[in-house]
């Protein structure tokens, strides 16, 4: 997969193409950080870094690296931001007995750009929102045949199919692997840099079975089965939520007043 950030010389046509593309999205907000100073490169540059991704399977680009603010105590509580029950439960139940978390649900503008532009962004104005510490969440779920696809924007592709019409995406394709990448962001509050923690599962995409209740939860299949059709503590040990939660778990429980 090409690295996202390195740009490729274009012809005169397929400058002006991309130039008429880029005017149809003009109104999409954009990242709070200059043009020139994009995720990666803060990244590198920052004397804070700590190696987040212990596993090499993927067809996405892992986080190399993230932000990392020196070693400090992070409150009791901690306000995560979902309007999402089960997605809510999940995590409480994953992070029980390591943080207390208080749930808020505010409707915060979303940019476009990779899952680690879009929760970096979104948890620096979850933070000035709630004026304290935060965490937040996005997640992936990505066809190989297609090129990575839908990605950070599958959201939108369920309200449009749902989950007994997602699997149709792939009809056309032999290739039905797929990644589902989550990705967690943590703030102390404003003018923090958020700290990346990201989990991802591959498995492969089918017609829906077991439980619809909870996304594309039933159309996700790992060694043979859906999430749907596993138990909550199964799901919770191989899921990319899962992953991306336990990276979280040894950070707070090494931070946590005593």
């Amino acid at each position: 997969m090409n690295d996202p950030h390195q740009r490729q010389p274009a012809s005169k046509p397929q400058a002006n193409q991309r130039q008429q593309a880029l005017s149809q999205f003009q109104s999409f907000p954009q990242p709070q950080q200059p043009a020139q100073q994009d995720l990666h490169q803060r990244l590198q540059r920052n004397p804070y870094q700590r190696n987040l991704v212990n596993q090499p399977q993927s067809f996405i680009p892992d986080i190399q690296d993230a932000v990392m603010p020196p070693a400090s105590a992070v409150p009791k509580q901690l306000n995560f931001i979902t309007g999402n029950k089960n997605k809510l439960a999940e995590v409480q139940a994953i992070l029980d007995g390591v943080i207390e978390l208080r749930n808020k649900n505010i409707d915060l503008v979303e940019i476009q750009g990779t899952v680690e532009e879009v929760v970096t962004d979104k948890c620096r104005r979850a933070a000035e929102a709630v004026n304290g510490p935060v965490l937040v969440e996005d997640t992936c779920l990505c066809f190989r045949a297609m090129n990575d696809l839908p990605g950070p924007y599958i959201k939108w592709f369920m309200l449009s199919l749902g989950p007994l019409q997602l699997h149709k995406m792939l009809d056309g394709f032999e290739d039905k692997t797929t990644q589902a990448v989550c990705t967690f962001a943590y703030s102390e509050g404003p003018d923090h840099e958020p700290v990346l923690f990201q989990g991802k599962t591959e498995g492969k995409l089918v017609a829906s079975r077991g439980s619809t209740v909870f996304g594309w939860d039933s159309c996700f299949e790992y060694e043979g089965k859906t999430y749907a059709e596993m138990e909550k503590s199964e799901k919770n040990k191989i899921s990319h939520r899962g992953k991306a939660l336990e990276k979280l778990q040894e950070w707070l429980a090494s931070r946590v007043d005593g």
